[in-house]
């Protein structure tokens, strides 16, 4: 029996207690518990890091129950139906030491939130990064017990895994909201409680919401989104409260711009510093669904350089490269900042505009192609370098359905493109097909 007990609280310790909401201390008491394996230890460590997850609001205490012999205790995790029980002898119970209440009351927000952060690494990235938000996000809780923190983050940062307190969209249909746009534009913390703002949120929250609060998350690299928090008061949000808030917001900017540092070392091609194939593998499922839901079409396009096998021969890889690099500069400097730009293989790219149509692609791909025949790139000598590029286009969802669809038929189109002379600009058509 007795050898029973220590592996259960053995097992509690190690795989179920959360140990990314634990103070430092809590951490280290968990590793001395473990090390000597007395029982007393177990039970002590396992009770003060339940107390303490108790205290930041990540788990709720539930029940207790006293017996001659036993005392149970039960946390419930908050918003979820697990919960981790707790049982000793009435002589362990009456001896657990009394958290200090400073050490319940100290502001361990910094502590955690690093913790957290300190996990992120490159494999299984966005997903592990969606998973770091939502527990930070789960702190807000302690803030005010009865708050609850949202993220709304622009589409151009990476996180594939769907959340429901994280929402993604382009910069510009969030600023669309009126909820969104004063601390956005305005770079501004508030708090609003009129009822037509509070329908704006992305988010659906219980009839109960009262107010909700806004802080602007703003990175080095820009403005990334907002910190959405839902109360069910109304009443005026006290400097405390605000200045944990804030912290949490921080605790996410700097999240989410460690993670924006990842992609760009895995996502952006090294040569020409435009993204890279495996941007393309991830962002591009992204904008076809979002194009799907929300009923708006996106063109694609292939973007090949003309005879660039015979310019190599004839200029050499070095030459080579410094076209690569000036041509994936100039077709960028000619799409829009919502356009997706991908480096797909050798001299080949790939163009993804979200809301174009088939009139505005073919201007699109047309201007592309006639300022790529315009531009005299250099050599390393000086030399005056042309080329010209052939431009295969497709349009989801009148031409397609599918990514590999799509990748066909705007493939097929260059071939024609490529077929009938090079330099132009070929649309696939299924009428046509």
């Amino acid at each position: 029996m007795q050898q029973g007990f220590i592996e259960g609280y053995r097992f509690l310790l190690t795989n179920l207690i959360p140990r990314e909401f634990l103070s430092a201390k809590r951490r280290e008491g968990i590793e001395a518990a473990l090390q000597t394996d007395r029982r007393e230890e177990l039970v002590t460590e396992a009770y003060l890091c339940m107390e303490e997850l108790s205290d930041t609001g990540i788990y709720l205490k539930s029940g207790f129950r006293k017996t001659d012999d036993a005392v149970i205790l039960e946390y419930r995790r908050k918003n979820q139906n697990s919960g981790i029980t707790l049982e000793m002898s009435r002589g362990e119970y009456d001896s657990l030491p009394h958290m200090q209440e400073e050490e319940r009351t100290r502001d361990r927000f910094t502590e955690i939130i690093m913790y957290i952060m300190s996990e992120l690494s490159l494999d299984g990235r966005s997903t592990l990064v969606a998973d770091k938000v939502t527990n930070i996000l789960d702190l807000t809780s302690r803030v005010n017990p009865g708050s609850e923190g949202y993220l709304v983050l622009d589409s151009s940062l990476t996180l594939e895994a769907r959340a429901d307190r994280i929402h993604q969209d382009d910069f510009y249909s969030i600023i669309s909201r009126n909820l969104y746009r004063r601390a956005l534009e305005e770079n501004y913390t508030y708090t609003a409680t009129d009822e037509s703002a509070i329908s704006e949120s992305y988010f659906c929250g219980p009839d109960d919401i009262r107010s909700i609060t806004l802080i602007p998350l703003v990175a080095q690299f820009g403005k990334i989104g907002v910190l959405e928090i839902h109360h069910t008061s109304s009443e005026e949000i006290g400097t405390d409260n605000l200045r944990g808030y804030t912290l949490i917001a921080q605790g996410l900017i700097r999240l989410m711009s460690n993670n924006y540092q990842l992609e760009k070392m895995v996502s952006v091609d090294r040569l020409t510093q435009v993204n890279n194939r495996n941007y393309y593998e991830t962002h591009v499922p992204l904008e076809l669904e979002r194009a799907s839901r929300e009923r708006k079409p996106l063109a694609f396009l292939i973007i090949d350089i003309d005879h660039f096998k015979n310019f190599n021969d004839r200029y050499g890889h070095d030459v080579g490269d410094i076209v690569l690099r000036g041509v994936a500069g100039t077709i960028k400097n000619h799409l829009r900042k919502i356009d997706l730009f991908i480096r797909f293989g050798g001299e080949e790219f790939v163009a993804v505009l979200p809301g174009a149509d088939r009139e505005p692609a073919m201007r699109t791909a047309e201007r592309i192609r006639n300022v790529i025949e315009s531009t005299e790139f250099r050599g390393n000598r000086g030399e005056k370098l042309k080329v010209t590029v052939s431009i295969g286009g497709s349009i989801f969802p009148a031409d397609a359905t599918d990514q590999d669809e799509l990748f066909r038929t705007a493939d097929e189109s260059l071939m024609k493109a490529k077929r009938s002379g090079r330099n132009r600009i070929v649309f696939y058509r299924k009428e046509e097909n």
